[in-house]
């Protein structure tokens, strides 16, 4: 699916462009390599779309391409659903599914003004659906890499595990640190393979801190 983009060589997108067959609407996020937009689909319906910008490195590209391969494989409640993907402008970018929640920092601030009994049930039932799509990831021979509270996000009742663009399969060579220093496994730290424990690890840290605030 590709279109023209006004400004496509421009290094950053605006409100009411096309992005293939999507109309952005605003903003949602921004990085070095990538922009993510609030869209609208041909029917109406609200997606997400992640494009590349204009200085971004070919490393970044074969990053959002590894992306887009690893959401196609997956198909789960707990896990981020990819919707399309293609190129506009020379550049890749792919549609997910927007979740109109919140994230785990927001959650937790949530949750701490909350009696502890409550805050406790929250936790539980919202972490059992991420542990489930952990599971469900790691049994698919993946690792994610970069668990966190804002890689989880609730909607709908259910609990959201997102952003794979440090997923990877599981024991594949390191190339130093890829993740966040504040939530990830000492093994991962000092460039160990990618492993299923160490999602588990920071997903014994994101629990820990939505119930305390803080980090052990």
């Amino acid at each position: 699916m590709a279109g023209h983009v006004p400004g496509a060589r421009g290094r950053r997108l605006s409100a009411g462009q096309q992005v293939g067959a999507y109309t952005l609407l605003r903003q949602l996020g921004s990085g070095a390599a990538a922009d993510v937009w609030l869209a609208a689909a041909p029917g109406g319906a609200r997606v997400a779309v992640k494009r590349l910008l204009a200085n971004a490195s070919p490393a970044a590209e074969r990053a959002l391409a590894a992306e887009v391969a690893v959401l196609a494989r997956l198909e789960h409640p707990g896990i981020v659903r990819l919707l399309s993907s293609g190129r506009t402008g020379g550049r890749p970018w792919f549609v997910m599914e927007v979740l109109d929640g919140m994230d785990g920092l927001a959650l937790g601030e949530r949750l701490r003004a909350r009696p502890v009994a409550e805050r406790v049930q929250r936790v539980r039932e919202t972490g059992v659906q991420v542990a489930e799509a952990l599971a469900y990831l790691h049994r698919s021979g993946l690792v994610h890499r970069d668990v966190k509270p804002a890689n989880v996000l609730w909607a709908a009742g259910r609990a959201v595990l997102a952003d794979f663009g440090l997923a990877t399969a599981e024991g594949t060579d390191a190339d130093g640190f890829a993740g966040s220093v504040g939530w990830a496994a000492p093994e991962a730290l000092l460039g160990a393979r990618p492993a299923a424990a160490g999602d588990q690890f920071s997903f014994g840290l994101v629990l820990y801190w939505l119930l305390t605030g803080s980090r052990p």
